[in-house]
């Protein structure tokens, strides 16, 4: 016989169970987190999500990554205010890592595991046009985008069989490759999408209250506190324009945002199907 407790979850994820059937997550995962020990568990997780007939959509970073081969490749780079600057030599290599390496990787990992993916860039089917970014005083960042237009149809067209699997680099109107910030990309293809949900995965738990403490996550914050919580600094750093992101995709038209850890088993299990959560959820 089942134990009352097993019971009780089965029982409190049915309504999320029905509410979620064929609609569209988009599942951003932090590059950092590729290689961890967690990511296989985030992997089975996607893929569950697939078989309970949702359609995950992944975006991936890969930050570290390309750092690693710049370095290897003796190939110099710099960040202007969290910008990489990308040339047309360092650009090979972001290209290379970020579409070959990673992506590939990733949907091998989702094969292994009984599931099928397709590996794709903003390029392909032109799904991310995007335009070089200009600093303050209008200077290119060279191969550095912002997306201009997300063309959902090659995606949804995808989803039906397959788990998109999708690395953040755009294509200009002259037929340039751009390297364009995963985060971003995550938010617009959720917009275009109107996901229901966009998900962030990250090396901490949440928005926490204190950095020290991996432990104080704030589990709701609705998006009009955002700029309070910017201004009096309860947030910083990095997740600054996480927050901006998750707010505007709010405003777009995308259902809800999660912020939650990669470290805590099944985190977006316990996320999605419990009533109260595990990481931060913003509405």
């Amino acid at each position: 016989m089942l134990k009352q407790n097993v019971i009780d979850s089965l029982a409190e994820s049915i309504p999320y169970l029905i509410g979620f059937k064929e609609q569209i997550f988009v599942i951003k995962v932090g590059g950092e987190i590729i290689n961890d020990k967690c990511f296989d568990n985030i992997l089975e997780q996607i893929i569950f999500l697939k078989k309970l007939g949702i359609f995950p959509v992944v975006v991936h970073g890969g930050g570290n990554e390309i750092s690693h081969y710049m370095q290897k490749m003796s190939c110099d780079y710099q960040f202007i205010n969290g910008i990489r600057i990308t040339n047309d030599e360092s650009m090979e290599i972001v290209q290379m890592v970020l579409c070959g390496k990673i992506n590939k990787d990733i949907v091998a990992k989702v094969i292994s595991k009984g599931e099928s993916a397709i590996g794709i860039s903003g390029i392909d089917g032109g799904i991310v046009r995007a335009k070089k970014i200009l600093n303050e005083k209008g200077v290119e960042f060279c191969r550095v985008g912002e997306i201009e237009e997300v063309k959902a149809e090659l995606i949804k067209d995808i989803i039906k069989k397959f788990i998109p699997v999708i690395s953040p680099v755009g294509i200009n109107k002259h037929g340039q490759s751009l390297n364009i910030n995963a985060d971003t990309t995550a938010v617009e293809i959720a917009i275009a999408l109107q996901a229901k949900k966009l998900l962030f995965i990250t090396p901490v738990n949440g928005v926490l209250k204190d950095i020290e403490d991996k432990e104080s996550v704030i589990s709701i914050i609705k998006i009009n506190q955002i700029s309070a919580m910017i201004a009096n600094k309860s947030v910083q750093k990095g997740m600054i324009p996480k927050l901006l992101a998750c707010k505007k995709a709010i405003e777009k038209g995308v259902g809800k945002v999660h912020i939650l850890g990669s470290q805590i088993k099944n985190s977006i299990l316990l996320e999605l199907f419990t009533k109260r959560g595990i990481g931060s959820l913003i509405c």
